[in-house]
């Protein structure tokens, strides 16, 4: 297959169109208005945009040239880059307790932003390939293992919102290796049960987000109940990890609290 088949023409165009509209949301922010004041501050952060578009665009350039190849055998060497990034962002001086970025000179980057890529390189090389079903369920069960560093050290920062992105990009990736749907809501379902119980600050004051969860496990349950043992099975699954989640937070209020 000749590369100029390779390229896809549609993913080009779409994210073309979402950079169009990114900038234009900028510019029509920041752009000084009529009686407006007007100075260099309201186009920096369009400038700075740009900038980021223009090493984006030769990222892709590059990337639409190496072959793929290189990226697999260098997939494991970019994903603990990326991972030792994000513990040295924890180790940085953030602003209103969100430590996200580390700067580099006149530069901040974003160790998260990276890992997003990172991790697509890393699932690529874990579940590319042919293999029988016993050995499917194992390599899925490393990939999400991979997944779950990134996830707790974003969520420390803490980035809720990438760190639900990371499982969002893992979604279609399962979906691709062959697992139905119900077999995906039955692996991440109780890492959202522990996500809820982790922001145990909100939920002491509103229970509504988990019990509502909850109660969706069990409908589910209730609905897949010609499979007993799989039903019974989702529900031990996400109480069990809700309950260790609660224990580990309930011990970590505890050690900060403690002179």
């Amino acid at each position: 297959m000749t590369r100029g088949r390779d390229f896809d023409s549609l993913l080009l165009v779409t994210s073309s169109l979402l950079i169009i509209l990114g900038l234009s949301l900028i510019y029509s922010v920041f752009h000084p208005h009529e009686n407006g004041f007007s100075s260099e501050m309201n186009y920096m952060f369009f400038n700075r945009q740009l900038i980021w578009v223009c090493f984006g665009v030769v990222a892709m350039l590059v990337g639409s040239v190496v072959p793929f190849r290189y990226f697999e055998a260098l997939a494991y060497v970019i994903y603990i880059t990326c991972l030792i990034l994000l513990v040295a962002v924890l180790f940085t001086s953030g602003t209103q307790a969100a430590q996200r970025w580390i700067s580099v000179g006149p530069m901040r980057l974003q160790p998260s932003e990276f890992m997003k890529i990172a991790l697509l390189f890393v699932w690529g090389r874990v579940l590319s390939g042919h293999f029988t079903v016993d050995e499917r369920l194992r390599k899925i069960l490393i990939a999400m293992g991979l997944s779950l560093a990134p996830f707790l050290l974003v969520l420390k920062q803490p980035d809720l919102g990438t760190a639900i992105v990371f499982l969002l990009m893992l979604l279609p990736i399962l979906y691709w290796r062959g697992l139905k749907g119900r077999q995906i809501f039955f692996l991440l379902s109780p890492i959202v049960a522990c996500l809820l119980i982790i922001r145990s600050e909100e939920i002491s004051r509103n229970p509504w987000p988990f019990g509502v969860f909850i109660v969706i496990i069990f409908v589910v349950a209730y609905l897949r109940r010609s499979n007993l043992l799989e039903s019974i099975s989702l529900v031990a699954a996400n109480l069990g990890h809700a309950r260790a989640a609660n224990v580990a937070v309930q011990l970590a209020e505890s050690a900060r609290s403690v002179p």
